[in-house]
C-alpha cells in the first residue's frame, strides 16, 4: 500500500512540474516587435492592468476575465516553468500587427497546445492601440500554419 501511494505522488509531482514551450508568431518589424511582445508578457504574467491604456474601446475586452485570465496565466504557466521561448517572424503585407504566442505542455518529445494568447495592434501616428485581444484554451484560434516543414 506505502508504494502504491509514493507512486502516486511521484507522479503527481512530475504533472506539477511540467515544463512548458513558448512559440510566438508575429508580422511586426523588428523594431516592432519588443513592445508589442511586452503587451503578451503583461497579459500572461498577470500584469494586465498596463495594458488597459492601450485598448482602443473600453468594451474590446472585459477587464474582469481580462485580470481573471492573466492571473491564471501566471500561475499556471509561469516563467519558472517555460523550458523554451522561440520567436519566429512571419512576413505579411498587412498594415496592422499581430502576435500570437502559443503555450505548449513539453510531453516528451511532442507539444500539446494548452493556451493561445492571439492580439492584434495599429501602431499610427507613433502610438500603439490594441485592437483585439482573444484567448484559447487547449486550442488554436488563428489556424493559419506558419512552419512550413
Amino acid at each position: 500500500m506505502k508504494t502504491k501511494i509514493s507512486i502516486i505522488f511521484f507522479l503527481l509531482s512530475i504533472t506539477a512540474n511540467a515544463q512548458f514551450a513558448v512559440k510566438n508568431y508575429s508580422n511586426a518589424p523588428v523594431d516592432q516587435i519588443s513592445t508589442i511582445k511586452q503587451i503578451a508578457d503583461w497579459i500572461q504574467f498577470d500584469e494586465s492592468e498596463n495594458i488597459y491604456p492601450f485598448l482602443t474601446e473600453t468594451t474590446l475586452v472585459d477587464t474582469v476575465y481580462l485580470k481573471i485570465e492573466s492571473s491564471y496565466l501566471s500561475k499556471e504557466y509561469s516563467r519558472a516553468k517555460v523550458d523554451s521561448n522561440e520567436h519566429i517572424e512571419v512576413k505579411d503585407d498587412r498594415e496592422i500587427f499581430w502576435y500570437e504566442r502559443n503555450i505548449y505542455k513539453v510531453s516528451g518529445n511532442k507539444l500539446k497546445p494548452r493556451y493561445q494568447i492571439y492580439i492584434t495592434v495599429d501602431y499610427s501616428n507613433g502610438a500603439y492601440s490594441i485592437l483585439d485581444i482573444k484567448f484559447g484554451k487547449n486550442k488554436k484560434i488563428n489556424t493559419s500554419q506558419y512552419n512550413q516543414n
